[in-house]
This record gives C-alpha cells, sequence and structure tokens, in this order.
C-alpha cells in the first residue's frame, strides 16, 4: 500500500555571524500516534528527497521522522 507524504520543509537560521547559511528540515508523521521518532540523516552530498521512499514505508509502519539537509544541500 502506497500512501501520500505531506511533506513539509522548514528552515532554521543558526544565531551566528559566522553562519550565514540556513538549514532545511523536514518533518512526516503517520495519521495515527506514531510508535517512535526518527531522525533521517542523510551523507553530506545527501538531500532531503533522495530518502521520501523510505521515509514512506517508516511512515506507513507508523513511525514519524525528521530529516535535515547539511551546509550547502
Amino acid at each position: 500500500m502506497v500512501i501520500q507524504l505531506n511533506t513539509e520543509y522548514h528552515y532554521f537560521q543558526p544565531h551566528s555571524q559566522n553562519e550565514p547559511s540556513r538549514l532545511r528540515y523536514a518533518y512526516w508523521s503517520p495519521k495515527t500516534p506514531p510508535k517512535a521518532t526518527l531522525l533521517l540523516t542523510g551523507g553530506r552530498t545527501e538531500f532531503i528527497e533522495k530518502h521520501l521512499e523510505s521515509v514512506q514505508e517508516l511512515v506507513q509502519r507508523r513511525f514519524a521522522v525528521w530529516s535535515m539537509a547539511w551546509r550547502g544541500q
């Protein structure tokens, strides 16, 4: 069974004069209370959308998932 993911992207602006870039992150949750919350971190050159198939599978199994893009993505 394939579920439709509702992907919302957010940005975090670090409060540092030496850190001008923003960090992008996303959160997905099942419609029912999650069994657990997972943090999915990709590799340095990977982007959030690369792992959407895995996120879809995890949400389908009732896990909430956070993910972020490393600086420069």
